[in-house]
């Protein structure tokens, strides 16, 4: 293929010790006019694994996020198309064609689509898919606050691509326990840390540990119906209800543990409330699954659980 041939976008990969996943992220890349691999101080392999594929490298400093980097990426790229790819993603085979289409439409912003693998099995509920995110835009258009999970700010509403195989990003997600429960410590943390003063407080937080991990986990079952993903959509339904837990059980550890709040005075109001809670979620999931006047009737139901 003749330069001129090569599409007028600069790929952005972001990598962070990512030798086991990038080989086969970068060979699943179209042919295009810039490479931009974006290192956050790996010590493994990946930056040869990413000069062998001919890519201008850059590295960053490693902040335990990507949000600075992808921020500072997107100022590096040459190209008026920018398409942005993590390390444990592939495009599928049919983006060369898609791609080669849109770089020929006026400057827009598009979200891409994303099936998520979860401990080895593709998700289709659970809140997992189609998990648009924002990677395909002319260059001007979009930018990435440095913060930690940060949405990018867009000039205009972003166009969604077709929820299909043809159009989705795969995201080698969690593939162990151990690498979910490590992130989320991490995450936790950053998030903790970089938390305003009032939200440290440990007002407002106790109230709610015990309905907080419960809203999590009945939301992810029920209403983005992760019970359709069976035993994969409960272990991550468990597993992503500890993180709002555990990050309002950081921001108390700020406060140097403290009480302001006597929660063994409020224990029968806390377990009142943690009942209409479940209640909520058991009417919700009967409107989602029942139809007529069984539907009409749980709506009311969960009407009275509000």
């Amino acid at each position: 293929m003749t330069t001129p041939d090569l599409l007028p976008i600069s790929i952005i990969v972001h990598t962070r010790n990512s030798a086991q996943t990038l080989s086969a992220c970068l060979e699943s890349l179209p042919e295009v006019r810039e490479l931009l691999v974006v290192d956050m101080q790996s010590s493994d392999d990946t930056l040869l694994i990413a000069r062998r594929f001919h890519a201008r490298t850059i590295s960053v400093p490693d902040v335990g996020f990507v949000e600075p980097a992808r921020a500072g990426a997107l100022e590096q790229a040459s190209q008026p198309w920018i398409l942005i790819v993590d390390a444990d993603e592939t495009l599928p085979s049919a983006a060369r064609g898609w791609l080669a289409d849109l770089v020929q439409q006026p400057p827009a912003v598009y979200a891409v689509p994303r099936r998520n693998v979860m401990f080895g099995k593709p998700l289709e509920h659970t809140g997992w898919w189609p998990d648009y995110q924002v990677r395909f835009f002319a260059k001007g258009m979009v930018s990435w606050p440095a913060t930690i999970h940060a949405q990018p700010s867009c000039t205009q509403k972003p166009v969604e691509l077709p929820a299909d195989e043809a159009h989705a990003l795969v995201h080698q997600n969690y593939q162990h326990i151990d690498q979910f429960i490590d992130r989320m410590n991490r995450y936790t943390t950053i998030e903790a840390q970089k938390s305003a003063p009032a939200q440290t407080s440990a007002d407002g937080d106790a109230q709610g540990w015990l309905v907080v991990q419960i809203r999590e986990l009945f939301s992810r079952l029920v209403s983005h119906e992760g019970w359709r993903d069976g035993d994969h959509g409960l272990a991550l339904s468990l597993l992503q209800s500890y993180y709002p837990l555990v990050s309002a059980l950081k921001r108390w550890e700020l406060t140097g543990f403290s009480s302001s709040l006597d929660f063994s005075s409020n224990i029968a109001r806390q377990l009142d409330q943690l009942s209409r809670e479940c209640a909520y979620w058991r009417a919700e999931y009967h409107v989602k699954n029942s139809s007529g006047l069984a539907q009409f009737y749980w709506k009311i139901r969960r009407k009275f659980q509000m």
